[in-house]
């Protein structure tokens, strides 16, 4: 993936988590907190956790998408092979950014699956 496409997908990917968190970053605002290490977290190594986890998901986010419209797979019994290992790959890595985004909000994780 070329360095353009690449900065391409990650702005898409902020986007998407920052939309998902627009309700409670208004409401930080609201409280008096100009910017996500403003709002009271524990800090691990230095860092906010609300900051470690809004990266995480973008970076769960980015890779998702790159994985999801940029495959490079054959139509051979291995390829596949490699495209249903990509799909199980993006679906953790969509878990992944859901997670995050619900750490942030202070949500308990969920992982529900139909049988």
């Amino acid at each position: 993936i070329t360095s353009t496409r690449l900065a391409h997908v990650a702005t898409g990917a902020v986007a998407h988590v920052t939309r998902e968190l627009e309700e409670w970053q208004q409401a930080q605002i609201a409280a008096g907190f100009s910017t996500l290490t403003d709002v009271p977290a524990a800090t691990i190594n230095g860092e906010s956790v609300n900051a470690w986890h809004y990266r995480h998901a973008v970076y769960s986010a980015t890779r998702a998408l790159i994985l999801e419209r940029w495959r490079d797979v054959d139509t051979t019994d291995k390829g596949d092979r490699r495209a249903d290992a990509l799909d199980e790959q993006v679906e953790d890595l969509w878990r992944d950014v859901r997670w995050a985004i619900s750490d942030i909000l202070g949500f308990p994780r969920l992982f529900v699956e139909l049988v």
